[in-house]
């Protein structure tokens, strides 16, 4: 399983801001991907381990997002367990197309 775009820039915007992120966020592989209709989670490494803490993501738009939406990582012992990402609406497309970081 490979991130797709908009994944691997959410996390590049992510390690920018973060760089005791960069590290585990270079070599990082998605492990499960579950589209919930409103968002999605990309989970990394096993999903039993427990989120203790996050890093607010970048806002976006993209094609089929009406109103944009936005990313948080959750962190479990400190490195990367999970990337939320969400509509700032009602639907998230399965596949978002010509998206764009929002500046910040």
């Amino acid at each position: 399983m490979e991130l797709t775009q908009l994944e691997r820039a959410i996390l590049c915007w992510i390690s920018k801001r973060n760089p005791h992120l960069t590290k585990s966020l270079q070599s990082i592989v998605p492990t499960a991907r579950q589209h919930t209709g409103a968002g999605r989670y990309v989970e990394f490494g096993t999903p039993e381990r427990r989120w203790r803490g996050h890093v607010d993501g970048p806002t976006y738009q993209g094609k089929g997002l009406e109103h944009g939406g936005g990313s948080i990582l959750w962190l479990a012992d400190g490195e990367p367990a999970c990337l939320e990402m969400y509509a700032h609406g009602n639907d998230f497309p399965e596949v978002i197309e010509d998206h764009v970081l929002d500046p910040g």
